[in-house]
């Protein structure tokens, strides 16, 4: 399941609490991440109970913002933030679901600055798979504008001294740097401050609890095992088997991109799949150095998110409904620069229900 937005809510008044209502449909395991702007730049802000900081409270002008998050719990409660002394303030209050239930942000980064054009940082995530998202907080009341690939969620803007906003990427994120990228506030003048934000929401990338069709085999056999390299073809890249990097077995399958090549192919066997039925693509993968990194894949049919973790296996998993019958190769891509691996193993293949295809 993709990360996407559910619902906000926002608080703003003059006072020493802050308080939201829940977001309407807030749930067991969504994340929960809440922007405060506060007009005192001096003011403490306090955290109720479970919250945690992002690390990314600045001070804009005469205007300080906070950003805090929360996995919902299962009776989750309206939250309140304690502020002191008494001030001015503006909250917004965003769920979104779909995240990593242990770190659902796992990169961020936060600039600031002046006047109209608002610089989100670049950041590196080690993973990908997930979601970026952009918060904005401001001295003004002014709208935010968010760059092409983001949606906004909401942009509250509150008499002449504060506004926050945010936006969540429409696609999953690839890997790799995110690049900065650049919102506006129209009107701004040049002494008007504002924080600007990039963040790396995680997804969980878990390999799914299995409700199999009886025979429980890998429909692959040994084929995807990794411990015979005449099962696979290289193109684009060498091939070789490699004791160290394994999960299973004697060896893993280690891919390295041939020159004058930006990817490369490991072509497994060819795949079988039946319209109208449910099958679960997984493979344990790991990057070596690629820019890129590794993804599984079925020819002319569908990519799994690629895989950046160079520390440890991940298993990626593609879920698949063929409207059509599919008869195609299985296929692990590395993707950055001549030279550069990653490596696989474990790749299997299993027909399962409709409960947990959904």
């Amino acid at each position: 399941m993709s990360i996407s937005f559910l619902n906000s809510a926002y608080a703003n008044g003059t006072g020493t609490t802050v308080t939201f209502s829940l977001p309407t449909g807030t749930a067991d395991g969504d994340l929960m991440i809440a922007i405060i702007n506060v007009q005192n730049s001096a003011a403490n802000v306090t955290v109720p109970s479970g919250w945690a900081d992002t690390g990314l409270t600045r001070k804009i002008g005469n205007n300080k913002v906070v950003f805090y998050y929360k996995v919902a719990g299962v009776s989750e409660i309206s939250p309140g933030f304690t502020v002191s002394p008494s001030v001015n303030y503006l909250g917004l209050l965003l769920t979104y679901r779909g995240t990593h239930k242990t770190t659902p942000i796992i990169t961020k980064g936060v600039s600031t600055g002046t006047a109209e054009i608002l610089i989100h940082p670049s950041i590196s995530p080690s993973k990908s798979g997930g979601r970026l998202l952009l918060l904005t907080a401001s001295e003004t009341g002014t709208s935010t504008t968010f760059p092409t690939g983001f949606t906004e969620n909401n942009d509250l803007g509150y008499t002449s001294s504060f506004s926050i906003a945010a936006a969540l990427g429409n696609s999953d994120f690839a890997g790799g740097s995110s690049g900065t990228f650049q919102s506006t506030e129209p009107g701004n003048s040049t002494s008007t401050s504002w924080a600007a934000a990039t963040l790396y929401l995680e997804s969980p990338n878990n390999t799914p609890t299995l409700d199999l069709i009886s025979p429980f085999t890998n429909i692959l056999g040994s084929d995807g095992n990794c411990e015979n390299l005449s099962k696979w073809i290289p193109y684009q890249s060498s091939l070789t088997l490699d004791s160290n990097q394994k999960t299973v077995g004697v060896y893993g399958l280690k891919t390295i991109i041939t020159e004058p090549n930006t990817s490369g192919l490991a072509i497994g066997k060819d795949v079988i799949l039946s319209a109208g039925k449910k099958y679960l693509l997984l493979g344990d993968l790991k990057n070596g150095n690629a820019s890129t990194g590794i993804c599984l894949e079925l020819a002319n049919y569908v990519s799994a998110p690629f895989v950046l973790d160079t520390t440890k296996f991940q298993t990626s998993y593609i879920k698949l409904s063929p409207q059509i019958d599919y008869n195609n190769n299985l296929q692990l891509r590395v993707t950055g620069s001549a030279g550069q691996y990653a490596f696989a193993d474990a790749i299997r293949l299993y027909e399962i229900t409709d409960s947990v295809f959904e």
